[in-house]
């Protein structure tokens, strides 16, 4: 119930309407017991620095930023977290005492789903396909669990040796091994072979995307773990190929729920139980799937 003392969270994006966080951080307030509500706003880029002043004039627990914000939003910040730094993107804003930081959950959010799906870390040699910002934040969380080995594949344009060198940074940093190999079929054959988790993080596959072939369906002989991000659909053509061969799977659900779970807790201070939310979510997300 919103009383008098209710206070705000919200997501700032354009577009927004599509937004799934309203459902997650509604159902987190009210297992918490927190007396809280969470919106969604779809905002002009002109309007961006007004929103954010709102943040403290409202005071809000804080904020989520979607796209275009990730970035633009980083110069109206008081302070940044570590990974903001090192990334130079931020999906969470938290109103501390007035004063705005900025933070990035999608790395740990991606971390705390495999704890949370029983999945160990330390031994992994992990295939990363794609080098975009959450690609960016899921490395640089794994690197920090401590993986065995980070391969990250991307396709030879104009930023990818600006993506060399910060993954190079990155690893130096942290004193992990990440190799950064071009996205063609002969690096891609061999690293798929020696991977023991395969992670898909581009949209290839995504509802209304386009369904190109990322790999091939015999490059998995090894059996990985076959993780995609994508959560609409709930199975991608990437996810149901490593089905056929016979590799465990994953979603990208988890990554969606427990990102959104830590910046709750960041604003809150509480944790929740997230089966019951990741289960109301996985329906939600499938019911809306058969529209």
């Amino acid at each position: 119930m919103i009383t008098g003392t209710t206070r705000m969270a919200a997501v700032l994006a354009k577009p927004i309407k599509h937004s799934l966080s309203p459902f997650i951080h509604n159902l987190a307030f009210t297992q918490s017991g927190e007396d809280g509500v969470y919106l969604a706003f779809e905002i002009e880029e002109t309007s961006l620095a007004d929103s954010i002043s709102m943040i403290k004039s409202w005071h809000m627990y804080g904020v989520n930023l979607s796209m275009p914000y990730k970035q633009l939003a980083i110069a109206h910040m008081d302070e940044l977290s570590g990974e903001v730094t090192k990334l130079g993107a931020m999906n969470t804003v938290v109103n501390r005492d007035g004063r705005l930081i900025g933070y990035n959950t999608d790395g740990v959010g991606f971390v705390n789903s495999l704890n949370f799906y029983g999945i160990e870390l330390t031994s992994q040699r992990v295939l990363i396909l794609g080098a975009g910002g959450a690609a960016m934040a899921i490395i640089y969380a794994l690197a920090q669990a401590g993986v065995a080995q980070l391969v990250v594949a991307k396709r030879q344009n104009e930023t990818f040796e600006a993506i060399k060198t910060k993954l190079r940074q990155i690893a130096e940093e942290i004193s992990c091994e990440i190799d950064v190999i071009p996205f063609e079929a002969s690096e891609l054959k061999l690293a798929c072979q020696q991977a023991t988790m395969i992670v898909n993080t581009t949209n290839v596959g995504m509802t209304g995307q386009t369904q190109e072939r990322l790999i091939e369906a015999d490059w998995l002989t090894s059996k990985p773990l076959v993780i995609d991000i994508i959560y609409q659909p709930l199975t991608t053509p990437f996810l149901a190929m490593a089905q056929q061969q016979g590799c465990k799977t994953y979603n990208g659900v988890g990554m969606l729920l427990f990102q959104a779970l830590a910046a709750f807790e960041l604003w809150t201070g509480q944790q929740v139980d997230p089966e019951p939310i990741y289960q109301q979510l996985t329906q939600l997300i499938e019911e809306k799937n058969k529209q």
